[in-house]
């Protein structure tokens, strides 16, 4: 499987995007090495492109998934282990690593960023 044909594709459809067949149907013999090393070739393009890394996403959104892709580990499990958490509402929002948490009037929700230069997200719901 060829990587970089790959690569090229996930590139041009982020500068044009638009519906496509799916990736598995037609790169045979795609395997999450060759997806993951399409991914690298993609994140070093953003880069070149002046994109900055500021987080990443860690696991699935819908849990419901998890039995059809072999997925076993729990949010705790997962946060065990990765050495880092991705800044982002979204990690409470969509229960991606945690289940999702209500929301109530008044509340108010903050993060707090070490060693990068960004300001943390304080967020008060009302």
């Amino acid at each position: 499987m060829d990587a970089t044909k790959l690569a090229k594709e996930l590139i041009d459809l982020h500068e044009h995007p638009r519906q496509v067949p799916p990736f598995s149907a037609r790169y045979p013999g795609l395997t999450p090495d060759s997806g993951y090393a399409a991914a690298r070739q993609l994140h070093a393009h953003r880069l070149a492109m002046g994109w900055t890394l500021a987080g990443r996403k860690n696991g699935f959104t819908d849990r419901g998934l998890w039995e059809r892709y072999g997925v076993t580990r729990s949010p705790a499990a997962l946060l065990e282990a990765i050495e880092w958490v991705a800044h982002s509402v979204e990690i409470v929002s969509t229960g991606t690593l945690t289940d999702a948490h209500p929301v109530k009037a008044g509340e108010r929700w903050s993060t707090v960023l070490e060693g990068l230069s960004l300001p943390g997200l304080s967020l008060t719901f009302e």
